[in-house]
């Protein structure tokens, strides 16, 4: 309860400091996001150099941690992200066209990137890439009632 508080009221301070809008998205919406975000992909990064750790390939340990991900996602962003109001005939085929976009990009990402750089820094810059590409489905699709760009 304490940190989803401080968690409310950090993104509700970067928001009112950036204007409360950036080129017709919400910034509370956007800060909560990368917010929940963070606080998700270091989870799955953290198990990400776990699996790598014990032998398992690049790609097939993003992929793995990719799928993890989504499952916390879904919640994370369906209730306080995007503060959802629909029901989840509505919400899930949005979530789950945005982050299958966002498997393509992670594992175009990755495959790439890992072929000039360490697979550690390589997940790093995937997690970024993806993330903004779900973000952007997520609002175009208008997940949960969000308002469209304008």
């Amino acid at each position: 309860m304490a940190l989803d508080n401080s968690l409310e009221r950090l993104a509700a301070h970067l928001s009112a400091l950036a204007g409360g809008r950036l080129d017709g998205v919400r910034l509370d919406r956007l800060f909560r996001y990368a917010i929940w975000g963070v606080v998700n992909n270091a989870t799955c990064y953290l198990i990400f150099l776990l699996q790598i750790w014990q032998g398992v390939m690049p790609v097939v340990a993003s992929g793995i941690c990719y799928v993890l991900g989504v499952l916390l996602a879904y919640f994370g962003h369906r209730f306080w992200s995007f503060r959802s109001t629909q029901s989840h005939t509505r919400d899930v085929p949005a979530f789950v066209i945005a982050y299958l976009c966002g498997l393509a990009t992670t594992l175009t990402t990755i495959s790439i990137l890992v072929l000039w750089l360490p697979a550690w820094l390589a997940q790093i810059l995937t997690i970024l890439a993806s993330a903004g590409v779900i973000f952007s489905v997520l609002t175009l699709m208008r997940f949960g009632g969000s308002e469209q760009v304008d």
